[in-house]
């Protein structure tokens, strides 16, 4: 919905300077109008789907070495792909999701979390993964 409402300020936007375009400059063409379009266009539909990307996980649970990540109420069951990063500020979690076939990056801020959450989880982190 939110991509809608701002594809349609900027297409108001350039609906406005088309006719300019279009009877104003000698070398205007329908081709220039598309690449136009396209360049205005582009980087909107491209901020937005990377922003869809970026879902929240609501659980996180280990058994036996698979990690399970509940995000929008689906389960995926992951491997540790890498080296867990682990600095004071922030915790970044590579999983290997098979199902999905893709690699899953885990990034806990700081303050994401309740300081006693965030104590429990990178102890347990320094205990299992070295």
């Amino acid at each position: 919905m939110q991509l809608i409402l701002v594809l349609c300020f900027v297409n108001v936007g350039f609906l406005a300077i088309t006719p300019y375009v279009i009877y104003g400059h000698p070398l205007s063409s329908p081709t220039l109008l598309l690449i136009l379009w396209l360049s205005i266009n582009g980087p909107i539909c491209w901020w937005h789907s990377r922003k869809k990307q970026s879902d929240n996980v609501r659980q996180i649970s280990v058994k036996h070495g698979i990690w399970i990540l509940e995000i929008e109420n689906r389960k995926y069951y992951c491997e540790l792909n890498a080296e867990i990063l682990c600095w004071q500020w922030i915790l970044i979690i590579p999983l290997y999701s098979a199902e999905s076939r893709s690699v899953i990056r885990l990034v806990i801020l700081r303050d994401s979390i309740s300081a006693e959450e965030n104590s429990i989880l990178r102890r347990w982190i320094h205990s299992e993964c070295g």
